[in-house]
């Protein structure tokens, strides 16, 4: 066994016995690229103070790693340092670490469980790809970007709580992430790229910030289970939904705040509760007029959905209905409809509403 160096930088090893463990001593600053690639008799790594830089590919494809002490004195992993160690279980990065590069865990099929240190900014793109048995992942605040694909196929992966200074999230990064069940985006994501989470069959709610003004291609295909989305303080109910037509809906609704553009197609049960939300935080007198215009097919759209806080809201829109009469018939049949086995909170509302608007006795019908 020899260690070959050159200014302190490991650039070489040699082992004719096909070791499988080894120390690297601290006078090393730094592993270089490649140094350790295919070891695959190489099962335990325990690294020396004094180490600040593992190479890029510095252990790849070392399939019979299994344990990697790593030193506090690292400040960079990377990229694809540790790509393709099928047998590495767990590992844990020291809190001096600020970077890991791209692919630095790709396809560590049985690493189960991973810490990232305060202070790394960036999850690179494909990070974690292929990380099948990963479950659970530690992402401290100071993330502020996780890249594309970085969570490629972690299908096992359940516990993923996103930090709360995250801004940006890669195409495809939690694409076939089938484990997890509920996302919560943080408020500064303004941007769901395509595909982001394409094929999590296992996912049923996901929480979108008020601030999300776009969201791509595919975003949600295929999201079977997927039974509601909260964007802002519109709620979509998905229960029921085709997942294929539903992340088509969302894209085109994104469009449609983006351009104002409010009679563009899409499905009622996206597009309603969207417009709704948004008119709230946003009173936009064109918005304001597509509303009255489509109030007739919008109000039973409402109530068919036990929408009571939409309905709430379109009822405060000023001159709903121009016409008195057509308004009150509309909410004595609302209310006969609400008897009818309806949603309650949304009965008393319409009660009320009644006797403020038209002065009459709330349990009164007069149809």
């Amino acid at each position: 066994m020899a260690f070959h160096t050159k200014n302190c930088v490991l650039i070489r090893y040699t082992d004719e016995d096909g070791a499988s463990s080894i120390e690297i001593p601290g006078y090393i600053s730094q592993i270089g690229e490649k140094v350790f690639e295919n070891c695959h008799t190489l099962q335990n790594v325990v690294i020396a103070e004094g180490v600040e830089v593992i190479g890029s590919a510095a252990f790849r494809g070392c399939t019979g790693l299994q344990s990697v002490a790593l030193p506090e004195s690292l400040r960079i992993i990377d990229g694809g340092a540790f790509s393709e160690c099928e047998n590495l279980q767990s590992i844990t990065i020291p809190e001096h670490v600020r970077e890991i590069g791209g692919s630095a865990f790709e396809h560590c099929e049985k690493l189960r469980t991973v810490t990232i240190p305060a202070g790394v900014k960036e999850i690179c793109g494909h990070t974690f790809w292929r990380c099948s048995e990963l479950q659970s992942v530690m992402l401290p605040d100071s993330v502020t970007s996780i890249g594309s694909g970085a969570f490629l196929y972690c299908t096992n992966l359940q516990n993923l709580c996103l930090p709360r200074g995250l801004e940006y999230i890669g195409e495809r990064a939690f694409y076939y992430c089938t484990g997890l069940q509920s996302l919560t985006i943080p408020v500064n994501v303004s941007r769901i790229e395509p595909k982001t989470f394409a094929y999590c069959a296992g996912l049923k709610s996901i929480i979108l910030p008020e601030g999300v003004i776009s969201i791509g291609a595919d975003a949600f295909i295929s999201c079977d289970r997927l039974q509601n989305i909260t964007w802002g303080s519109a709620v979509i109910r998905t229960d029921g939904y085709d997942k294929n037509v539903l992340s088509s809906d969302m894209m085109k609704a994104s469009e449609m705040l983006q351009t104002k553009n409010y009679h563009l197609r899409t499905t009622n049960k996206t597009k309603y509760p969207v417009l709704f939300a948004y008119y709230q935080k946003h009173p936009d007198p064109e918005l304001k007029e597509y509303l009255k215009a489509n109030f007739i097919r919008i109000f039973p759209f409402l109530l068919q959905n036990n929408d009571a806080i939409q309905t709430e809201a379109i009822l405060r829109i000023d001159g709903i209905i121009p016409d008195r009469e057509l308004m009150q018939k509309t909410i004595d049949l609302a209310i006969q409809q609400t008897q009818n086995g309806g949603n309650p909170e949304i009965q008393m509302l319409l009660l009320r509403y009644q006797e403020e608007h038209f002065a009459r006795e709330p349990n009164i019908l007069r149809l």
